[in-house]
């Protein structure tokens, strides 16, 4: 038969083990929630880090030669510099949306993806206002909307349209997914489209304005952080 002083002292060694673990099970729960707060915590911190490497990244788009050299052919030989071109905004953007607080009317983000789906016809038939990236994997189509492929006589394709709309997608075919870069109304057009190394794109279009005037405008898209950027032409 047992003491009571060993009985005693069995009940206090039993309270102390149970204690130890009820205490290291709330340590352990408390370790798992104070982990994945600080897991939360840097992918927060992750994302808003890309956003602004993104912004950043769109705003140090350098004009150097290679860009002054495009645009000046694409422009029918006009001289262009550094100066030639500040920041403009997306069509339909309000430029009052640049005040203190809100949105950049001049950086936007790509939108959701959608399917994209294409066969070696299409590849062949819209060459023309295609344009792959250096490295092939990104396709730049600006002009396959709205247009019908014909052949004449000699058995070469041209283009026709038929909508006066204006669509630009940019798509990565090896994953099937493509993103909008732009739609614009009547009056919108494409005067070249070119990338300026595996995933930096330039497309340069014209809107008519009132009393036959144009607006310039060169889009910047950076496929890397998913942003783009608008510089309009000055035309003093």
């Amino acid at each position: 038969m047992k003491s009571p002083i060993t009985s005693s002292k069995q009940v206090s060694v039993y309270s102390t083990l149970i204690f130890s673990l009820v205490l290291l099970i709330g340590c352990t729960c408390n370790g798992n929630k104070q982990g994945q707060h600080t897991k939360d915590s840097l992918e927060r911190l992750k994302a808003d880090s890309l956003t602004t490497e993104g912004r950043m990244a769109s705003r140090q788009f350098v004009f150097d030669s290679l860009t002054t050299d495009w645009l000046s052919s694409a422009m029918g030989g006009r001289k262009v510099d550094t100066a030639a071109f500040s920041n403009g905004h997306a069509p339909g953007h309000n430029l009052d949306s640049t005040v203190e607080g809100s949105a950049d009317a001049a950086v936007g983000t790509f939108t959701d993806s959608s399917t994209f789906q294409a066969d070696a016809s299409f590849y062949k038939d819209y060459a023309s206002v295609l344009r792959w990236s250096p490295d092939s994997s990104y396709l730049l189509d600006f002009g396959s909307y709205g247009h019908i492929p014909v052949k004449g006589k000699e058995g070469r394709s041209s283009l026709e349209g038929g909508e006066p709309d204006t669509k630009i997608m940019i798509a990565i075919p090896g994953e099937h997914k493509q993103w909008l870069v732009m739609f614009a109304g009547p009056g919108t057009s494409i005067l070249d489209a070119k990338w300026k190394n595996d995933h930096q794109f330039m497309l340069l279009y014209a809107f008519q304005q009132e009393h036959n005037e144009a607006d310039t405008t060169l889009i910047m898209g950076d496929m890397k952080t998913r942003t783009l950027h608008w510089y309009e032409l000055n035309n003093q």
